[in-house]
């Protein structure tokens, strides 16, 4: 009988000894699980850090951009020019311009304080000038020239957008 006891008291042994194999490993498995939370949630708050320091940051700063039409004009061509005549660099500049209701696209990566950004409209003045002319003739008075609708968007050195517009006759 002592057998059979022991042959019982052997295969309990072995069944908790497997249930305990299953619960550590069940463990281990959570505990990977909770190491790599705790490793997103620490991303998370350095993420977070920085981002509000960033706030904090273009709470303070300092950015002076302004632009300025610019007409430049020659004999061989004629273009549209808006000169930043702030006193810091635009960055990440988009414009569009409607000339004459022809849509121009610009960007540049930066534009510091006396540059600009330009675009060639000779072909688009010459235009104007000729239905002008053409209105003068059958009787019209207008005023010569072209309407320039101008959107500039930029960011400061940090991020910070900001936005300008203009209706320009040139």
């Amino acid at each position: 009988m002592a057998e059979w006891v022991s042959a019982i008291a052997a295969v309990i042994a072995a069944v908790f000894a497997g249930a305990a194999w299953v619960v550590a490993r069940r463990a281990s498995a959570d505990s990977r699980r909770s190491a790599d939370a705790s490793e997103l949630a620490a991303t998370a708050a350095a993420d977070s850090a920085a981002v509000a320091k960033t706030e904090a940051e273009r709470r303070i700063e300092r950015s002076d951009v302004s632009w300025e039409f610019v007409e430049q004009t020659d004999d061989l061509r004629w273009k549209v020019e808006y000169r930043n005549i702030g006193l810091t660099a635009a960055h990440k500049v988009e414009a569009v311009l409607v000339i004459d209701g022809v849509r121009v696209e610009l960007q540049a990566d930066r534009v510091p304080p006396g540059q600009s950004i330009s675009h060639d409209a000779h072909d688009l003045h010459e235009e104007a000038e000729r239905r002008w002319l053409d209105g003068l003739e059958h009787g019209f008075f207008g005023s010569p020239g072209m309407e320039i609708e101008t959107r500039i968007v930029w960011s400061s050195e940090l991020g910070t957008p900001a936005i300008w517009t203009r209706t320009d006759r040139a």
